[in-house]
């Protein structure tokens, strides 16, 4: 019975320090994930001469439509938007780019009146 108790007693240990480890795994996973998301590179795509030009920015809070942009980019400077699909795969730093007018978009008090195209 000595014995018995003795390797039960082992096995607790065993299992508990197994559990500490795995959670300490979790935990720094979890870190170098924190890590990886504050490491990326936030950019946006600004048109400059018809070309579609990288430039980093910085930025403040977002929710899953809309992101601050704090700084890297003036107020006024047209910037492309379209799917993300087209964003992320195929635009590219220094590409050529054409204006198009979206579909159902609103009159936009402004003096250029290409400010409120789909820019791609």
């Amino acid at each position: 019975m000595d014995q018995l108790s003795k390797d039960q007693e082992k096995a607790k240990q065993d299992k508990a320090g197994e559990g500490a480890a795995t959670a300490e795994n979790l935990s720094e996973q979890r870190q170098q994930e924190r890590d990886s998301r504050e490491s990326l590179r936030r950019v946006v795509f600004v048109i400059e001469d018809g070309k579609a030009k990288l430039v980093d920015v910085e930025t403040g809070i977002a929710d899953t439509t809309y992101m601050d942009i704090t700084s890297g980019v003036s107020e006024g400077q047209q910037m492309v938007s379209g799917s993300y699909a087209t964003i992320t795969r195929t635009l590219k730093d220094d590409m050529a780019v054409q204006i198009e007018k979206r579909r159902g978009a609103k009159p936009v008090k402004s003096d250029d009146a290409e400010a409120d195209g789909d820019d791609q």
